[in-house]
Parts: structure tokens; sequence; C-alpha cells
């Protein structure tokens, strides 16, 4: 597929998707030119950009999913495994942190919504914070 359809398939504009190339995230085993000079990119490379999203999406950097990938690259199925465990770990402490973040929101508004103000409701959430 050329570059335009990648684009279109993952939603990633041309420029990113070139970007990622001269980055070394999508790598020249990825695709391959045609006889008219053309890039022609394989199924691989719309898994890979996905990866990439996805990473970006929950907060990793692109030098971070460039690390992961080449890990990922270069390991056995059960060390795959335990990466994958690893990272899950760490996907359920931010869900966590976020559910907490989360309740001091909704706990906040509705302090908020029952009348105190902007500075009572401050007050609380540091007695909270300090203990």
């Amino acid at each position: 597929m050329l570059i335009s359809e990648l684009s279109e398939i993952t939603g990633l504009s041309k420029d990113t998707i070139r970007f990622y190339e001269k980055e070394g995230l999508l790598d020249a085993a990825l695709s391959t030119r045609s006889e008219n000079n053309y890039r022609q990119y394989t199924p691989e490379a719309v898994e890979r950009l996905n990866f990439i999203k996805r990473g970006k999406a929950l907060g990793f950097t692109l030098r971070e999913i460039k690390s992961i990938m080449a890990e990922w690259d270069s390991v056995t199925p059960e060390q795959a495994i335990d990466f994958i465990d690893s990272k899950l770990q760490q996907i359920d402490g931010k869900i966590n942190q976020l559910q907490q973040f989360k309740n001091y929101l909704v706990e906040k508004k509705a302090r908020l919504e029952s009348g105190a103000t902007l500075s009572a409701a401050a007050a609380k959430f540091s007695e909270d914070c300090l203990g």
C-alpha cells in the first residue's frame, strides 16, 4: 500500500509517517520501493503505526516506544510474556492513579455544588493531601 493508504488506514498524516521513518520507528523492512520509486508498505506497517499511536496515547515518549519495539523484536515468547506482564502492571498503576484523581475531582465538584467556596474546597484538598 502507498503512504496515502497507510495514512488513511492509521489516521496519521503522511508527514507523521515520514517522521516516524526518519526517527527509526518504522524500519525499512516494513516497506519496499516500487519501480516508480514509490514506497510500498506492508500490513505490518499498519500494526507498527497503531502500536506507536497507542503508546503515545498512554503517555509514552517516542524514545520509550522505540526502545519497547527494539526489545520486542529481539525477545523469545517467554520474554515477551514477561514484558507484557510488566507493562500491564504499569498500566494498572496508571489506571489506579487516574481513578484516585477522578474520585478527588468528583468530591471537589460535589463540594462546590453544595455551596462550598473555592477556597474552602482548596483547603479541604490541602487537608486531604497533608493528612
